[in-house]
């Protein structure tokens, strides 16, 4: 008997998945079952990871640009369940606004930060911050260190529909 995919059904947009750790995000969720929607800043890198990933569609734009993000979000052509940012942590609340009211509930936003998420400070009062502000969607951050395991851990949190305001990462 076939066994069930974790993220059958569900679509996954993957901000910055174009390479790195988004791009091995991607894959890992694909591999789950989940529509990958990738985005990037460069086409022809985006385009590349698109064929190799199978994903269901690609937008290239500076995620960075407040105007082409709300854009990116407006355009979706329905609800997603997951958004993985693997960009610059500033953008957390300009996409958690942008993209809360395309999140199913019990969906979730995955931030990947820098090191400085492990401890105490605003990386973590954001996640907490965030997971009360936009409930039910869930939200959580992930402190990057090795790409497999940040990768690994991202589609975690996007099955486990339990997590919602944690930091993670080793340190």
């Amino acid at each position: 008997m076939p066994t069930s995919l974790a993220l059958t059904g569900q679509v996954v947009v993957v901000i910055g998945g174009s390479s790195g750790i988004g791009r091995q995000t991607a894959r890992v969720a694909h591999d789950e079952g989940a529509d990958i929607i990738l985005t990037g800043h460069d086409p022809e890198l985006l385009e590349r990871a698109a064929a190799e990933l199978g994903a269901f569609s690609t937008s290239a734009f500076d995620a960075t640009d407040p105007a082409a993000l709300r854009r990116f979000f407006t355009g979706l052509p329905g609800e997603v369940d997951h958004v993985v940012v693997t960009e610059q942590l500033l953008l957390s609340l300009q996409i958690s606004r942008d993209a809360a009211g395309r999140i199913r509930p019990g969906g979730a936003l995955i931030f990947m930060t820098g090191t400085g998420a492990r401890h105490p400070g605003p990386d973590v009062a954001t996640a907490a911050n965030l997971a009360v502000e936009i409930a039910p969607v869930r939200v959580n951050f992930i402190a990057a260190g090795f790409v497999g395991d940040a990768a690994s851990l991202a589609v975690r949190l996007m099955v486990d529909t339990a997590i919602t305001g944690a930091t993670y990462g080793r340190g």
